[in-house]
């Protein structure tokens, strides 16, 4: 990946892609990109790609939500219903046995 000391963002992507920094940022934009897609359609950071789309007054999708994050909430979700049920107590909060049911921790062995 490029970074800022590989050069001028706009040079290369002129080396590149044979036209200008900002028509190649409005073809992301016209794609559909967010600016993690751009980042890896592009081969620079993605806060790069945002601050010369700023330059250029040109808005990307800010993020997609991803399958994981999708997951993620949902386990956040399940663990707080476990936490606000009845037959959790103080006394046994920390008890690992119904966090496990849950799968948010891997059972593994320790290695001999």
């Amino acid at each position: 990946m490029a970074n800022q000391y590989s050069g001028n963002f706009e040079q290369i992507i002129r080396n590149r892609f044979k036209c200008s920094a900002k028509d190649i940022l409005l073809v992301c934009k016209k794609r559909g990109f967010s600016y993690y897609d751009a980042e890896k359609f592009l081969g620079f950071k993605h806060v790069t790609i945002r601050k010369w789309a700023k330059r250029f007054d040109i808005k990307l999708i800010p993020r997609i939500k991803r399958k994981e994050d999708i997951l993620s909430t949902k386990k956040e979700q399940d663990y707080i219903k476990q936490c606000k049920k009845n037959d959790i107590t103080k006394n046994n909060i920390f008890s690992r046995s119904w966090i496990n049911n849950l799968k948010f921790y891997k059972s593994s062995k320790a290695k001999s």
